[in-house]
């Protein structure tokens, strides 16, 4: 996996000040590729996206190619959304102005004249290993060079893959982030289902490369976790040398590989289920969360991946969703630091994250070029 990935020094903020409202105070990075859609969901037809509090709307031109424009109509503010599109334009719903992937309106059924104004933003867009990424900041910026790549994503000869899907989570994606970062919590928030009691004395280590930060957990001669036993990787009874590495890369892409090995053999050498998960940040207290999992055994067993694809939305629905709202809802707005937390070796890998995360932050804020937000 590629890791070490390029960024241009000049970046912009938005700034999400909703402490009067009991929400925190969010910096969003803008020049900066998001993951905006899975591929297969962006079609002839209008999805709506609301990015670091910019609303979006993607979709396809009768080439295939995806456009991305604001989701705003420059007459009467409708949602572009709620229209449809026709040919490569998309029709606003309420007046029937139409818009090119540029952005400019190129149709104007009540007159022959179109205002110079009738126009939305555009925003750069790329399609990388079956994602959809998003460029928020200055379009002159854009570079697709710089866009995380995620070969394993077209291995199918070494992989079998569930579908891509995405959960709207009303959830601080930074909180999300925490939670990604410190796996340790699974052997007690997903005792029945992805955890190991081997987890918690087993090896930890955190460590950078390039712009990438790794946590690599190693729990030897441990019993399986749940989703490795139920989906025939193992017997529930074996003892295994149980990993869960996971890399994170801005603003928050996560590539997580986790896996069984007879106990003694180590890393890498038994099942394996890796995963693709990323956050999009919607605004200080909800985010995106796309993720897909793959795994190396009983590759043939469709019926398997269905279930395996259900058995882990469930885990995070269930048991994540519920954990992380209940840290939101007592948080009431505050940051962690305000808080002043206890903090214990398991939180090595998140705490080097936000450090990260606030250097980047700090160097678009220094930079002086600051987005004049239009609502």
């Amino acid at each position: 996996m590629s890791i070490a990935q390029k960024s241009p020094i000049q970046r912009e903020v938005v700034r999400s000040d909703l402490k009067e409202s009991g929400q925190p105070n969010t910096r969003f990075l803008q020049n900066i590729w998001y993951f905006a859609a899975w591929s297969a969901d962006v079609l002839q037809e209008p999805l709506a996206r609301l990015i670091i509090e910019q609303p979006v709307v993607l979709f396809r031109t009768r080439e295939g190619d995806v456009a991305a424009l604001r989701n705003v109509c420059p007459h009467r503010f409708t949602p572009l959304s709620m229209g449809k599109v026709v040919g490569d334009t998309i029709e606003c719903l309420y007046h029937g102005l139409r818009f090119a992937p540029s952005g400019q309106c190129v149709h104007n059924p009540h007159s022959e004249t179109i205002p110079k104004a009738a126009c939305v933003r555009r925003y750069p867009v790329a399609e990388r290993d079956g994602i959809v990424w998003i460029w928020m900041g200055a379009a002159e910026l854009a570079d697709e060079s710089t866009i995380v790549r995620y070969p394993e994503l077209n291995q199918p000869d070494l992989f079998t893959y569930t579908c891509g899907q995405t959960m709207e989570m009303p959830l601080s994606y930074e909180l999300m982030t925490d939670n990604l970062m410190d796996l340790s919590h699974v052997a007690f928030t997903h005792k029945t289902t992805l955890g190991s009691e081997g987890l918690v004395p087993g090896q930890t280590e955190v460590r950078e490369e390039g712009d990438s930060i790794w946590c690599l957990r190693m729990a030897p001669n441990t019993k399986p976790a749940p989703s490795f036993s139920m989906s025939g990787a193992c017997s529930e009874d074996d003892l295994v040398d149980y990993w869960l590495d996971i890399c994170w890369d801005a603003p928050a892409n996560f590539y997580l590989t986790s896996g069984h090995a007879p106990a003694g053999q180590g890393r890498y050498h038994g099942a394996q289920i890796d995963s693709l998960q990323v956050l999009t940040p919607s605004s200080a207290t909800q985010c995106y969360y796309f993720f897909i999992h793959f795994r190396n055994y009983r590759r043939d067993d469709d019926a398997m991946t269905q279930e395996l694809a259900k058995f882990i939305r469930q885990a995070f629905a269930t048991e994540d969703e519920p954990m992380i709202a209940s840290v939101q809802k007592h948080m009431g707005g505050r940051a962690l630091e305000e808080m002043k937390p206890v903090l214990l070796t398991c939180d090595a890998g998140a705490m080097r994250v936000r450090r990260a995360r606030e250097r980047l932050l700090d160097l678009e804020a220094n930079s002086g070029v600051l987005t004049e937000r239009r609502e």
